[in-house]
């Protein structure tokens, strides 16, 4: 995998005896935006911690641009954003840019280079001389990464950065990561409660659940996925019905319950609705029970687990 900028293998952390990460794995090629989406618990921030080299795993292995993770030098090639950037009072946006910079080990004349490039590639060189922690959340979001790209980091790590925003404030967060990453070619993994809202700049997404991957993909393809259309329904005569069914072709998933319950998973959602009717008066079955479900974060895993292998 010399074409990876992160490789994640079999990790395990345990925090108060409760299992955090699980076996988990994850492959991130070099210049990718690859987002990791799941609820809260899932194990999205113990991940970037262990990344960043603030927290140890207790098994498995972290290798980024090909070197162990924790050291010294790879802490180097990374830039982290906090889900809540904290910034020194008193100090103003250039100012505190600056600091940042000195500290990550740039000399003066060159951080100050840097912290003005990079204000104006995020277009906020109006702001440099406001006080961070007067700005809008969004605002803050967007000095935290600026400040992260300070040291030229090679990937860039962000924790829930569009969390709480409006759309048009995930817009431009969103296309501000995209612009200055593509622009030094730097990965990207950045978290998500909804792979929703990072979808537009993601080229792949990982669903974690329970310190598992669940499901890691292109982005066209999650997509596509979560399109599908579940239906859960029961008839006077299930066994009948089921023969119809298997020589639809159309329909990716058929199964029948213990319950006596049958699930349909189709992407020819609208289609398998207006042919459903037709084909219950023809084989004449009372319809008992009918239920249309989406596809979600809550329930992906179980139909996932429903999908493989067809």
């Amino acid at each position: 995998m010399s074409n990876h900028a992160l490789v994640v293998l079999n990790l395990y952390k345990k925090i108060n005896n409760k299992t955090v990460l699980n076996d988990f794995n994850l492959a991130v090629k070099q210049g990718e935006i690859h987002a990791l989406t799941g609820s809260a618990g899932a194990g999205k921030t113990t991940l970037l911690n262990i990344l960043a080299g603030t927290v140890q795993p207790n098994n498995g292995t972290v290798r980024i641009l090909n070197r162990k993770a924790g050291s010294l030098e790879v802490q180097k090639m990374i830039g982290y954003v906090p889900a809540k950037p904290s910034f020194y009072p008193g100090l103003r946006v250039l100012e505190y840019l600056v600091y940042m910079g000195i500290l990550s080990g740039l000399e003066q004349f060159e951080a100050v280079s840097r912290a003005v490039s990079l204000l104006k590639k995020a277009e906020m060189s109006a702001f440099k001389e406001k006080f961070p922690l007067d700005l809008p959340s969004g605002m803050k979001t967007k000095i935290a990464v600026v400040q992260s790209l300070l040291s030229r980091p090679s990937l860039l790590l962000l924790d829930e950065p569009v969390t709480g925003m409006d759309q048009a404030g995930k817009d431009s967060i969103l296309q501000m990561i995209k612009e200055m990453a593509a622009s030094d070619n730097i990965t990207v993994l950045l978290t998500s409660a909804l792979w929703t809202d990072v979808a537009s700049i993601a080229d792949n997404i990982t669903i974690i659940q329970d310190g598992r991957s669940i499901l890691s993909d292109e982005t066209a393809n999650i997509i596509e996925f979560s399109s599908q259309g579940v239906f859960i329904l029961q008839t006077s005569n299930n066994e009948l019905l089921l023969e119809v069914f298997r020589r639809m072709a159309y329909l990716k998933y058929i199964v029948r319950s213990e319950q006596d319950v049958i699930t349909v998973i189709t992407g020819k959602v609208e289609r398998f609705k207006k042919d459903l009717p037709g084909i219950l008066y023809k084989l004449q079955l009372e319809l008992m029970f009918f239920r249309q479900e989406e596809i979600n974060l809550g329930n992906i895993s179980q139909y996932l687990l429903k999908t493989e292998g067809d």
